[in-house]
């Protein structure tokens, strides 16, 4: 919410927050470190679901159908998105096309991006 405040001062946008644009649930590893849990697990899988919660893929599916219909419901409109780096890695999987963990998707944290929605096309504007 911090974010969307300092962001927002300037742009002036109606705000709603939404589940859909949360992290990945990793469910029963919430709260554990990594080494407690791994136990030979490939977490490089994108449809590794953890226990109660979801894989890397069904993360995507469920960014990417709620920007679908935001962009849908709100055709030549300025949206804001306001995320961790999940959201933007969906993104960017959609913009060229490939793997979420390809290195096309690597984020800078605390950069704007700004992405261009048209159809079922995405483009990357820009990177602030």
């Amino acid at each position: 919410i911090q974010t969307t405040d300092i962001v927002n001062s300037i742009l002036n946008l109606p705000v709603q927050s939404s589940d859909k644009l949360r992290e990945q649930d990793i469910g029963a590893w919430r709260g554990k470190k990594r080494k407690d849990v791994m136990h030979g697990r490939d977490l490089d899988d994108p449809d590794y679901v953890r226990e109660g919660g979801e894989s890397v893929h069904q993360m995507k599916r469920r960014v990417m159908e709620y920007i679908h219909a935001q962009v849908e419901a709100s055709p030549n409109e300025v949206i804001l998105f306001v995320a961790h780096d999940g959201l933007l890695h969906s993104i960017l999987s959609e913009v060229y096309d490939c793997a979420l963990r390809d290195s096309r998707c690597k984020t800078t944290q605390g950069s704007i991006y700004e992405f261009e929605f048209s159809g079922d096309s995405y483009t990357l504007s820009r990177v602030f």
